[in-house]
């Protein structure tokens, strides 16, 4: 993807976490329009000192690195902005995951990378507006069964339900 003004300011600051926590490492990381997957590897020992004055003392949690990344993020993007106009960059919470093993680490990786390949078809996408409002339509105009049609058995099969399959008692 081509990152904006703001896709760059994440990403320069996202390249300059390890130099801020001195036991970080980073892996993968895409960002998206709406979203950022990355993976952080918090490591047992420090790397030398990094281009930051003042690095972060000791072992830092996810939830500090995360809050460094999204503080650091919002503030440069905030900058020479008024206090009425300023811009909510990132939501509140985060979703992690612990990775165990070298099969999941792949397996994230991967799925980080094929995202971008995803977003075509996201229901947030914009120019997906088109779509969640037929699908909202055909949802809010689906037909019902009228009251006495035994629809028993639908969905245990393997194939859709036929209008053969039901019948009126």
């Amino acid at each position: 993807m081509i990152l904006s003004l703001f896709g760059e300011i994440v990403d320069s600051i996202w390249r300059f976490l390890p130099e801020h926590f001195l036991n970080v490492s980073l892996d993968w990381m895409q960002i998206m329009p709406n979203h950022v997957h990355a993976i952080i590897i918090i490591e047992e020992d420090a790397h030398p000192t990094g281009k930051d004055p003042k690095p972060f003392s000791g072992r830092p949690t996810l939830g500090q690195i995360v809050g460094y990344w999204k503080y650091q993020t919002s503030k440069a993007i905030n900058r020479d902005r008024l206090p009425g106009d300023l811009i909510e960059v990132w939501q509140p919470n985060m979703f992690e995951h612990i990775i165990r093993n070298e099969n999941e680490l792949q397996a994230f990786q991967i799925y980080i990378q094929n995202n971008p390949g995803a977003w075509f078809d996201d229901i947030e996408n914009p120019s997906n507006i088109v779509k969640l409002k037929e699908a909202e339509a055909k949802r809010n105009n689906a037909a019902f069964f009228p009251m006495g049609v035994d629809i028993s058995g639908a969905g245990r099969g393997t194939r859709p339900l036929q209008s053969t399959d039901v019948s009126v008692k």
